[in-house]
């Protein structure tokens, strides 16, 4: 598992291929985890507007043991989706001091997998933290999809 320490911009995180910068739907309805580029990318909603979070990240081979239902139990707020992998994703926020240069998920092979955030602290009310102090906590897990 992968722990960082990163600075959200603008209430968001970012997954997505290198050189993506993902645009969120401001149609779309407000939620932890939204989908973008044609559901190649993935968009965190943060509480904080800007600061530091705490990020988890783990890829694994096949589902979690655990259901989303039951993963909440120790965390305040959770989303699951599709997305189409075909390419490592890497994280960034709106900021380009933000980068992560090395890919934090690399599928085993290109296709569909789940995606799983979980998160705690989003209802903080720190709404601007500055880089040091991290108040927002997530963890995000990847899977293929089995058909």
């Amino acid at each position: 598992m992968l722990r960082l320490q990163v600075f959200a911009a603008y209430h968001q995180l970012h997954l997505a291929p290198m050189n993506v910068s993902p645009i969120y739907d401001v149609n779309a309805t407000p939620g932890l985890l939204q989908l973008a580029d044609g559901g190649t990318s993935v968009i965190i909603e943060t509480g904080i507007a800007m600061g530091a979070v705490t990020i988890n990240i783990e890829q694994i081979d096949q589902a979690p043991g655990q259901t989303l239902v039951s993963a909440l139990e120790a965390w305040e707020d959770g989303a699951e989706a599709t997305l189409q992998i075909a390419e490592p994703l890497y994280l960034s926020s709106l900021t380009i001091e933000n980068g992560i240069f090395d890919p934090v998920i690399v599928p085993s092979r290109p296709g569909n997998h789940r995606i799983r955030v979980l998160a705690r602290g989003r209802y903080s009310q720190k709404h601007d933290s500055g880089k040091n102090v991290a108040y927002e906590e997530y963890q995000v897990t990847a899977w293929p999809k089995v058909a």
